[in-house]
């Protein structure tokens, strides 16, 4: 053996065959690894649901934005819908339903909700703002897609023993951009239903690109897409490949004109749309 290993040509293909079995192993565990990352839930009812239809937080003829009303009439109009649910907590813990980055936007004065106390909130807005609370009181039979704005994940707590308190976990989809989010939120309550989006696919395709995206930690069930995705190359055939085994829903998020213009690749993967034009991507899951 050493005497054929004097020869550098049958040196190197030693070390070549040696280093493709170890490589080979490392890519079997990760593979076995990554299946133990993976969430639990897809046995839930909410996973297992043919497709998914999200009526967006900025759906217009709805009523005002963020209120009642709002959430009433859509729920009236698509039963069967979820609705995105935008959460944002004050700064003395209360759960509210805003979808802007600044109460300007309402005219409710300057800052962020983290900014204000409720008391304080509920006098710039004379009563109008809506709490998580009070949402679910108001709409025990509804399905919500809870979209957490961009806080510190910690401050959601708030938010989860609102959800805890209505028995809600079987109706609610968590939805976070961050993947600390779930990483706090899954401690305690691994049977929930959650849906991540551009960031987990970022760190799916950087491990991707040097074969090793088992190693990512993707626990969401649901993933939510937009053209802009694609434009930036994170949502790939090999990702969508990683996705679907997986088991991961495809939602997209985007106009009718964007969705026309997907490659049909990607089309075929869609499963559900989180959208302000919902009757005709009703019909496109129905059809």
């Amino acid at each position: 053996m050493l005497i054929f290993m004097k020869n550098p040509w049958v040196r190197l293909a030693y070390i070549t065959v040696c280093s493709v079995l170890v490589l080979t192993i490392i890519v079997f565990v990760l593979k076995i690894y990554s299946e133990s990352m993976q969430h639990g839930a897809y046995n839930h009812p909410l996973v297992q649901q043919p497709y998914h239809l999200v009526i967006s937080a900025t759906t217009p003829d709805l009523g005002p934005i963020g209120q009642l009303e709002f959430y009433q009439k859509a729920h009236s109009k698509w039963p069967g819908a979820f609705l995105e649910v935008p959460i944002q907590i004050s700064r003395d813990g209360t759960a509210v339903v805003y979808p802007f980055d600044d109460i300007k936007e309402s005219g409710w004065g300057d800052g962020d909700v983290f900014e204000h106390t409720f008391g304080k909130l509920q006098k710039l807005s004379n009563g109008k703002i809506l709490t998580l609370n009070e949402l679910l009181g108001a709409m025990p039979d509804s399905f919500l897609f809870l979209k957490v704005m961009d806080q510190d994940p910690a401050m959601f707590q708030p938010a989860v023993e609102v959800l805890k308190n209505n028995e809600k976990q079987d109706n609610v989809i968590v939805y976070s951009q961050m993947m600390d989010s779930f990483n706090y939120v899954f401690k305690d309550h691994p049977h929930w239903v959650f849906a991540g989006g551009t960031l987990h696919l970022q760190q799916l395709h950087i491990l991707d690109a040097i074969f090793l995206p088992g190693l990512a930690k993707i626990k969401p069930d649901f993933f939510v897409v937009n053209t802009k995705n694609i434009k930036d190359q994170l949502l790939t055939k090999s990702a969508m490949n990683e996705l679907n085994r997986r088991f991961k829903r495809i939602l997209f998020d985007g106009s009718i004109e964007e969705y026309k213009a997907l490659p049909d690749w990607v089309k075929s993967e869609i499963k559900g749309f989180v959208t302000a034009q919902p009757d005709y991507f009703l019909e496109v899951l129905q059809n």
